[in-house]
């Protein structure tokens, strides 16, 4: 005859396994600061057609919740010179209306907290054309296929990774 023990089996826990458990599970105690890139404002300048440049940047983790920001145009080796009155807030992207149409620009973006313009972000030139090619140099027997963005080189700015594949196969084939 069998008979059904009155309390639920029990697993030995070692200490070294309790200890694991709890300090895998337990947030850490050093204020919740979360790893992030150190990544720059990412300025894009692309012509707009007939309305200027469309200049566009990124709003950073760090930010504070009032940053707002200052725009900079320099046309062949100028000085930099500031294309907005008030700085730029509620929004990270500008259309430079009175951009030259015939010169070769560059912009760079400076974030203004309170009073205080900090320091601007590298000059970057705006595209001539309204996308960006970017050439690929296949390799042979193979396709490209997918693509990610990363900073792989810690320098701030993204590179893109390309999956190439032999066969490709969409995963809906099984294999």
């Amino acid at each position: 005859m069998n008979t059904v023990p009155s309390h639920p089996a029990r697993l030995p826990l070692s200490r070294s396994l309790l200890t694991t458990v709890l300090l895998l599970c337990t947030p850490p105690l050093h204020g919740g600061e979360r790893q992030m890139e150190a990544l720059d404002r990412g300025v894009v300048a692309v012509p707009s057609g007939e309305r200027g440049v469309f200049v566009s940047w990124r709003l950073l983790a760090g930010d504070h919740a009032d940053t707002a920001f200052n725009l900079y145009r320099s046309a062949a080796g100028l000085p930099p010179k500031k294309v907005n009155g008030e700085p730029i807030s509620g929004g990270t992207c500008f259309v430079d209306s009175d951009a030259p149409a015939d010169a070769e620009l560059r912009y760079r973006v400076a974030a203004v907290v309170g009073a205080a313009e900090r320091t601007p972000s590298q000059p970057t030139p705006a595209w001539q054309a309204p996308h960006l090619d970017i050439p690929i140099k296949p390799i042979e027997g193979y396709i490209p296929g997918d693509a990610s963005a990363a900073d792989l080189d810690g320098d701030g700015a993204y590179e893109i990774v390309l999956h190439q594949a032999s066969r490709p196969r969409d995963n809906s084939h099984s294999g």
